[in-house]
């Protein structure tokens, strides 16, 4: 039995990973990745997934709703060391854009880390309870990543940042509810 069940997950993880599965002397700069804090080796990365995030508090007051976010990911190498990085937030309730410059440079050959500061602009609506309630703003998000290389292509990236709120207005119906602040 154990034998069998060992057999069904090397199965799954040569399906799953095998065919991208790189040799542990690859250089980091051509592993496929796109939050790692690297150098890029290619004009353009884009990764597309999702991610599973509540609803803001502010419009939805007691109701705290779990809803998928699709998620699509875009860097642009600038220069050596420095590239674009856009992102696309979006579900049915509230959806984010942002883009900005990031410098990217290694530490060491397993540590590298990067600096950037973007700007974001979202939007999103919800009608609760027959209150149609919208908000628009622009936040900014300075930030910082360290990424460790492990083996085998293994990447790990801790990433802080602030999010500095610029302009927020919302309004339920017609009736202004939070402005710039």
């Amino acid at each position: 039995m154990k034998k069998n069940i060992r057999s069904a997950f090397t199965a799954f993880i040569f399906l799953a990973f095998g065919f991208n599965a790189w040799a542990q002397d690859i250089p980091a700069g051509q592993l496929k990745f796109v939050s790692f804090p690297h150098q890029m080796n290619k004009t353009w990365k884009a990764s597309l997934g999702f991610n599973l995030t509540t609803l803001a508090q502010d419009v939805t007051e007691e109701q705290h709703l779990r809803v998928p976010c699709g998620d699509f990911h875009l860097l642009r190498r600038l220069s050596e060391h420095s590239f674009l990085d856009s992102r696309v937030q979006f579900q049915v309730f509230q959806n984010q854009l942002s883009i900005g410059p990031h410098w990217a440079f290694p530490l060491t050959h397993r540590i590298s880390m990067s600096i950037g500061n973007d700007l974001a602009w979202w939007f999103g609506f919800i009608n609760v309870e027959g209150f149609r309630t919208t908000g628009h703003g622009f936040q900014n998000y300075p930030n910082v990543s360290l990424g460790y290389r492990f083996n085998k292509g293994v990447l790990l990236t801790l990433r802080e940042e602030a999010i500095m709120n610029l302009s927020i207005k919302a309004k339920t119906g017609n009736t202004p509810v939070t402005s710039d602040y």
